[in-house]
């Protein structure tokens, strides 16, 4: 739980604790002028906790809302291409150029270079 101090100097600070037996666990002082503030922040601790005397009515328990029944999920049909039919290799169309193989093709063109222009021409 957080709390939040104000000292009497004016310095006001504040800082998470966990309770130990409804008080701070360690004392706790002003970080500007070294007071104590131990007793502010069991005060705070105090008035967050909720005490409920032994034979005091309890409070109402909550209704939580009933389940709500989620249908089953309905199937629906997908359609399937056919599987492809291999043709007869006396039906394939021959190719003249051999099957490409995947992946990345550079193909480079040599320039033929060129004379350099004679000076003074």
């Amino acid at each position: 739980m957080q709390i939040k101090i104000v000292c009497p100097c004016g310095t006001r600070f504040a800082f998470d604790v966990e309770p130990v037996d409804g008080q701070m666990p360690t004392p706790v002082a002003c970080p500007r002028c070294g007071a104590d503030a131990t007793g502010q922040a069991n005060e705070q601790i105090h008035g967050a906790m909720v005490y409920v005397p032994v034979g005091a009515a309890q409070p109402a328990p909550v209704a939580m809302p009933a389940p709500v029944a989620i249908p089953p999920p309905v199937a629906v049909p997908v359609a399937v291409a056919p599987a492809p039919v291999a043709l007869p290799p006396s039906e394939s169309t021959p190719s003249a150029e051999p099957p490409k193989k995947p992946g990345l093709s550079v193909r480079r063109t040599h320039a033929t270079p060129q004379p350099a222009p004679a000076a003074g021409a």
